[in-house]
C-alpha cells in the first residue's frame, strides 16, 4: 500500500501545464493520496473558479485514489463547501493512520503556527493588495528555494515545531506519535523528534512523502 502525502501546491486560476503533468503522474503512482492543506489558493482564486479550472482534470484521478483532503490556511474550511467531494472521499482538519506501532498525525500546521496574513484578516480579504504584495514575496521565495536551500523558512518551521511539542501550547499532544505537517515550506524528516514536513510543490520544485509499511521517504525533485 503506497500512500502519497503532499501539500502547498497552491493551485489557482492560472494553469501550469508542467505542474499539472507532475501532479497527474504523482497521483497516478499512489494507492492512496493525502492532500495536506493549501491544495488550492483562496487568496487568489475563488472555490468556484478552482472547481471549473483546468485543474479539474485531476479530480477523478484523486477520487480513484480515495483522497483525503485536509484544510490549510490558504484553503480554509470557510472557503469550501461539500463540492470538494468531487476530488476527495474525505475531508477535515487532520488525519491519523498507524505505522510501525506508531500513530502518524497529519495536518497542515497552521493551527500550530499562524502566518502574517492569518493574523491580519483585513489583508487576507483584500485580493488586489495581496496580488501586489505577492510579486516581491514570490520572488524572494523563489530565490530562497532555489539558491538558499529554504534557509529563510527554517526558523518558521522551528517555531511551529516548538508549538507542536510544547504540551502547554498543544493541549492535544500525543506520545508515540509522528507529526506530519506542511505549511512552512521547509521539507525535512526528523524521526528522533517525531516530526516530518512534507514541503511544497511550487517554483518548479516538488517535495512529497511516500509512506508504505516499511518506510517513510521524503522525495525532493523538480517539475
Amino acid at each position: 500500500m503506497k500512500t502519497i502525502v503532499f501539500s502547498d501546491s497552491h493551485l489557482d486560476a492560472k494553469f501550469n501545464k508542467n505542474k499539472f503533468l507532475f501532479l497527474k503522474d504523482l497521483i497516478s503512482s499512489a494507492d492512496k493520496v493525502i492532500i495536506n492543506g493549501d491544495f488550492w489558493d483562496s487568496y487568489f482564486c475563488s472555490f468556484e473558479d478552482f472547481l471549473t479550472s483546468e485543474w479539474k482534470e485531476l479530480f477523478p484521478l484523486l477520487k480513484s485514489k480515495e483522497a483525503v483532503y485536509l484544510f490549510g490556511n490558504h484553503d480554509r474550511k470557510t472557503d469550501i463547501d461539500d463540492r470538494c467531494l468531487v476530488f476527495c472521499n474525505k475531508y477535515g482538519y487532520e488525519f491519523e493512520m498507524g505505522w510501525k506501532g506508531k500513530t502518524l498525525h497529519i495536518e497542515h500546521g497552521n493551527r500550530f503556527y499562524q502566518t502574517f496574513t492569518e493574523k491580519t484578516p483585513w489583508l487576507r480579504n483584500n485580493r488586489t493588495l495581496l496580488t501586489l504584495i505577492s510579486y516581491p514575496f514570490n520572488l524572494v521565495e523563489f530565490f530562497n528555494a532555489h539558491y538558499f536551500k529554504n534557509i529563510m523558512t527554517k526558523k518558521t518551521d522551528a517555531e511551529m515545531q516548538e508549538a507542536i511539542f510544547n504540551k502547554e501550547k498543544n493541549k492535544n499532544f500525543k506520545l508515540n506519535t509522528i507529526y506530519i505537517c506542511g505549511h512552512t515550506h521547509y521539507p525535512q524528516v526528523n524521526f528522533n523528534k517525531g516530526y516530518i514536513n512534507d514541503g511544497y510543490i511550487q517554483y518548479g520544485l516538488a517535495h512529497y512523502l511516500i509512506i508504505d509499511e516499511g518506510n517513510i521517504e521524503l522525495v525532493k525533485t523538480k517539475y
